[in-house]
């Protein structure tokens, strides 16, 4: 049984109307070559697992509540490059920052790999998050739960916004912890523009590890600052800190 691709040279034969192998010489014929060059391209099988990449999931997260389906599919081509294969990775990663109640299934391509076909001839994959026995809750940050980080030494850096909704999907018992000192922020000014003045910038919403860790936010966020100089004490023209 051949399990690989093979190579052989083979004798031409000629056969008539009748499928009778003919003597050409007997029709003073002859044939430009004598010989062949035949390949057999073997394909060999193999089963492989799809799988998905999973950004922001929570820690908490079983990956049991993430199904593939079909979670298989049966591939062929020759040994070397199939064997390279035990998983198939979907090409679009599902990102829990936008997975919600209503938006927990996601159907992708099925990639296929160079010199590799397809046999299960099924193209496409569903990947279903699910949420039985999960809710979804809003909580409102204010002021005390904004860290600002990487702020210019000369810098005074202010939140103008003074409440932010922040749309959070978790287990009913986790959500049920829930509060606003759960919830933070964090504002990173290293890629800021520290010109002064009122800016809109991208916030970076957490929740605190530990009685939360089944719950993620859903969706991105901004929130409105002002950024000046730091003010100079007069009499020395030195910068005071701000307390």
């Amino acid at each position: 049984m051949l399990t690989d691709t093979y190579r052989f040279q083979s004798a031409i034969t000629v056969y008539d109307l009748y499928n009778k192998p003919m003597n050409l010489k007997d029709y003073y014929l002859t044939l430009s070559v004598e010989k062949v060059d035949v390949v057999i391209n073997v394909m060999n099988k193999q089963t492989v697992k799809l799988d998905v990449t999973k950004l922001n999931m929570p820690e908490g997260f079983s990956d049991e509540r993430v199904t593939i389906s079909p979670a298989t599919i049966d591939i062929a081509g020759p040994l070397e490059t199939i064997s390279a294969y035990n998983t198939l990775l979907l090409p679009d990663a599902i990102d829990f920052s936008e997975i919600t109640l209503e938006n927990n299934s996601f159907t992708m391509e099925i990639p296929m790999p160079k010199g590799v076909t397809n046999v299960s001839n099924i193209t496409e994959a569903k990947v279903y998050i699910n949420l039985n026995g999960f809710t979804e809750t809003t909580v409102n940050l204010n002021e005390s739960n904004f860290t600002f980080v990487n702020v210019p030494e000369n810098k005074v850096v202010k939140a103008i916004t003074q409440k932010l909704p922040v749309k959070i999907t978790g287990s009913q018992a986790q959500i049920s912890k829930l509060n606003s000192s759960s919830v933070y922020g964090v504002i990173d000014m290293a890629n800021i523009s520290s010109t002064n003045g009122n800016k809109s910038v991208t916030i970076e919403v957490d929740i605190s590890s530990g009685t939360t860790s089944t719950c993620w936010v859903n969706g991105s966020y901004e929130i409105q600052i002002n950024i000046a100089d730091k003010p100079e004490d007069s009499s020395s023209g030195t910068t005071i800190a701000e307390e």
